[in-house]
């Protein structure tokens, strides 16, 4: 199964229960069957950082593929935009913590784990999904985040992108250019 093909498995699965979700005070909540097939970090449960990651990667496909859950989750953050604001607000501050741990074992050479990289940066990408659905600049955990930023631009270096090729293009590297790194020679 692609990226793509779990991203849309995903969206499939969550996008029913995403207006019961955000209503909740839960961060994270069970996806309903299915999931074994969901092995990407974090994506085994329903979360607004994995909803947003999902939707930016299959943001590409035939219109007709995503329109409706696209739909569906558009009306769902209007409908309760200050619920979905809180819980984006909850989850960045949650995902900051998660980074800062990920980050701290990729880049200490000893562990050497620096391999798991393209898989661990996904919570990275859901940071810069999820700041953009709040003001995150006002939260110390933006400042955090600023540091744990520069300390990957210390440890590594630009390189190519580290996700599947075919999901390039909805990930600039202007704005996504940790998607973009690889370990200093």
């Amino acid at each position: 199964m692609t990226t793509i093909d779990r991203d849309l498995a995903y969206l499939r699965l969550a996008v029913p229960d995403l207006e019961d979700f955000i209503l909740s005070k839960d961060l994270f909540w069970p996806l309903p069957g299915g999931v074994a097939s969901l092995t990407s970090p974090g994506m085994n449960q329903l979360s607004l950082g994995g909803v947003l990651l999902c939707r930016a990667r299959v943001a590409r496909l035939d219109q007709r593929q995503v329109e409706d859950l696209f739909r569906r989750m558009d009306e769902v953050r209007e409908r309760w935009r200050s619920n979905w604001e809180k819980k984006a607000t909850r989850e960045f501050q949650s995902r900051v913590e998660l980074w800062k741990k990920a980050l701290e074992e990729l880049l200490d050479p000893a562990k050497g784990a620096f391999s798991a990289y393209s898989s661990q940066v996904q919570l990275r990408a859901m940071l810069e999904l999820l700041g953009r659905e709040f003001d995150a600049s006002a939260l110390p955990e933006a400042e955090i985040l600023s540091q744990l930023d520069r300390r990957l631009r210390a440890g590594t270096q630009d390189g190519p992108f580290v996700w599947d090729p075919s999901l390039q293009d909805a990930f600039p590297a202007e704005i996504f250019w940790f998607l973009y790194r690889q370990r200093k020679s």
